[in-house]
């Protein structure tokens, strides 16, 4: 629970401070569990709510009617912006790794993140590891980007066939494949960068070196500003080329076997751009 309060029992003849309490104490409380307020996490709040009885009232008609209160407080939240010092740095651990990935995780941010992102991967060529649920893995952002969602296929095999890489950059949380978290946990990656605006952890492994609390699409804009090493293109070129065959051999078996997953891919490649598949 991010905040709890306790509110007075209520009265007819409450003072107008009272009120204006009331107010101001739910503005907060809904502020603060869309992480508006008191910080960027977002989580449950806790009002204890006294009432006298009965607690039912006879009919809702006249609650319907009632005006909405004109000194309700506007509560807004601005955005964590990386710091200078620290851009400068991990763009110094950028250019000195031309083998490096993104993983975009779970709860990945929208808006213009997804963007930023696979600019950055452009930038760097580097390989964008991209979870289901990360908003990352489809979309006009990601043409002509090196993003990967058939990994499933090709990190299950402890020798995938390329070097380690020599940074990593996440965003989100956790991802939810075991064999990417199997494969990001026993390679030999000396520098993992983790950057989530709302400040909350998510490393079952214990191997960050170092966590940016920060708006995650200016931290990549900012990367992508300053980065000038160029990436090892053979690299990327055999993660991408693994990605490639693993969705080449999918599509075969969907042609040849039909079942509920070749429907599926079949109705995705069918809808039209900026259509939206709601799935019960």
């Amino acid at each position: 629970v991010l905040w709890s309060v306790d509110l007075p029992v209520p009265a007819a003849d409450a003072t107008d401070v009272e009120l204006r309490n009331l107010v101001a104490t739910a503005a907060r409380a809904y502020a603060i569990a869309a992480g508006t307020l008191q910080g960027p996490v977002k989580g449950p709040v806790h009002l204890n709510l006294p009432f006298r009885k009965p607690l039912e009232p006879a009919t809702l008609d006249e609650l319907d009617q009632l005006p909405r209160a004109a000194n309700v407080p506007v509560i807004r939240a601005g955005h964590v912006a990386p710091d200078a010092a620290t851009v400068a740095e991990l763009t110094h651990a950028v250019d000195a790794a031309p083998r490096g990935l993104i993983v975009c995780g779970p709860c990945c941010p929208g808006g213009d993140f997804p963007a930023a992102v696979t600019d950055l991967a452009r930038r760097t060529s580097y390989p964008i590891m991209a979870d289901p649920l990360s908003g990352v893995r489809y979309g006009l952002h990601a043409e002509d980007a090196p993003v990967c969602g058939a990994y499933e296929s090709f990190l299950n095999t402890r020798e995938p066939g390329w070097p380690d890489p020599e940074v990593i950059l996440r965003f989100g949380a956790v991802p939810t494949s075991k064999w990417l978290n199997a494969y990001l946990e026993r390679v030999d990656t000396p520098a993992r960068v983790h950057v989530r605006a709302d400040g909350a952890w998510a490393d079952e492994a214990h191997q960050t070196t170092h966590f940016v609390q920060a708006d995650e699409a200016a931290f990549c804009r900012d990367l992508s500003k300053n980065v000038t090493s160029a990436p090892d293109t053979a690299w990327t070129g055999a993660i991408m080329a693994a990605e490639r065959h693993a969705c080449a051999v999918a599509a075969e078996y969907f042609d040849a076997q039909p079942f509920d997953g070749s429907v599926m891919a079949a109705l995705v490649d069918a809808l039209p751009a900026g259509a939206h598949l709601f799935v019960g």
